[in-house]
């Protein structure tokens, strides 16, 4: 009976181990998270982050057919100097001090081969503690190596060779994107409605639209998954309960008004309103789509017509 009791307390602790090494690995995984090296890039007074991971994004349809080609239109001007952003851009970051502006990228660089591009191409070259910028006093591009790429202000370029790397993000911003699901090829976190500075919100101003309601935004975080259409989730963390019931009706008014100027001959985006769903948890609004690539694509395709049209 003892032997057999040790035994018993011998599994049980096994079990206990093997659920706790499950909790942990639960733990680790919740949440999105960013490379360690554009993490240990991030200023210690960012407000914002948005992340593009391009080299998971890159095996969705939904990528291939209708973000890609843009890439290659903005970039493709770097094909010449041995870059192609559809293989060698892997991650993309942009974060905001509510300021100034900073975009991070991960990927195979050839810096040898792409500042004589950028310079061919107008851009200055001056150095820094022997690291070569390209670009002007306002806007500049560096290479950390062969796998990192920084463009901002000068002074947030020198900055970052300056100062040590550290292994984390700022913890207030890890804190949010502990709720931004995993599979987000695309997400971002905010602590503020517009943390990026000059960034026009919709309907801004002081009347009761959603633009003056966001001003009671103090956080949100959004987390975007095209591997099947579109699985897309945006929440808002206002100052008040008031303040959230306000802006969860002002959301749904705006779904109501889409509908209702929606034009006869294109009736199929009543599907698109939908799929939105606008809740509210106290002070937390949460919209949530969900896009059949079938509809995903018809309502691309509107907006790449409408887009053209102005």
């Amino acid at each position: 009976m003892a032997i057999h009791a040790a035994g018993l307390l011998k599994g049980a602790g096994a079990g206990a181990l093997l659920i706790a090494a499950l909790a942990c690995g639960l733990e680790r995984q919740a949440g999105v998270s960013l490379h360690p090296a554009l993490a240990a890039l991030i200023p210690d007074d960012t407000m914002a982050v948005a992340v593009v991971r391009v080299e998971e994004l890159n095996r969705s349809a939904v990528y291939q057919k209708w973000i890609a080609p843009r890439v290659v239109e903005r970039l493709g001007g770097l094909a010449q100097s041995g870059f192609d952003p559809r293989k060698d851009l892997l991650e993309a970051v942009v974060a905001s001090n509510g300021k100034d502006v900073l975009l991070l990228a991960r990927g195979r660089f050839a810096p040898e081969k792409i500042g004589p591009h950028l310079e061919r191409s107008g851009a200055q070259r001056f150095t820094y503690k022997n690291f070569t910028l390209y670009g002007d006093s306002e806007a500049a591009l560096v290479f950390l190596g062969r796998q990192i790429a920084a463009a901002g202000p000068p002074a947030i370029l020198r900055s970052l060779v300056d100062r040590p790397r550290r292994s984390r993000l700022p913890a207030r911003l890890l804190e949010k994107m502990k709720a931004v699901p995993a599979a987000s090829q695309i997400w971002a976190v905010s602590l503020g409605p517009n943390p990026f500075g000059n960034l026009s919100l919709p309907w801004q101003g002081d009347g009761a639209g959603p633009g003056r309601l966001l001003h009671s935004v103090e956080s949100l975080w959004a987390g975007a998954d095209l591997r099947s259409g579109l699985d897309m989730t945006v929440e808002w963390t206002c100052r008040t309960k008031n303040d959230a019931r306000l802006l969860h009706d002002a959301l749904r008014g705006l779904i109501g008004m889409g509908r209702l100027s929606t034009p006869e001959n294109e009736r199929d985006l009543l599907r698109f309103y939908d799929a939105i769903e606008v809740s509210q948890q106290e002070v937390a609004v949460r919209v949530h789509t969900g896009l059949s690539p079938e509809l995903l694509a018809k309502f691309l395709s509107r907006m790449e017509r409408y887009s053209l049209e102005r």
